[in-house]
């Protein structure tokens, strides 16, 4: 069992559903303070790995086997690269 599993196993999926919107809490948070100029990247970072660790957590819980998340993210990260592509396609036009 890794540590995600053991964590999960010991606080139980509510108490770490409640960690995860913390974290993202906390998250945003920082980032608006990074954009008004007050906090660092590394205090942006630090957010971002406590939100990766509670990511983790969540999908082990939502999708023990990973296949799921796998094939949601990569139909997803498709997508952003056509995004990305009209995008430039679109700013080569007006140049």
């Amino acid at each position: 069992m890794n540590v995600y599993e053991e964590a999960l196993r010991l606080w139980g999926i509510q108490a770490q559903v409640g960690m995860m919107m913390e974290e993202m809490g906390e998250l945003i948070v920082a980032l608006n303070r990074y954009d008004r100029g007050r906090i660092a990247a590394s205090d942006v970072l630090e957010e971002l790995v406590d939100v990766s660790i509670m990511i983790d957590q969540m999908r082990i819980y939502f999708d023990p086997s990973g296949s799921c998340w796998d094939l949601k993210r990569n139909d997803k990260l498709l997508r952003l690269a056509d995004r990305v592509s009209q995008e430039d396609m679109q700013g080569a036009k007006k140049e």
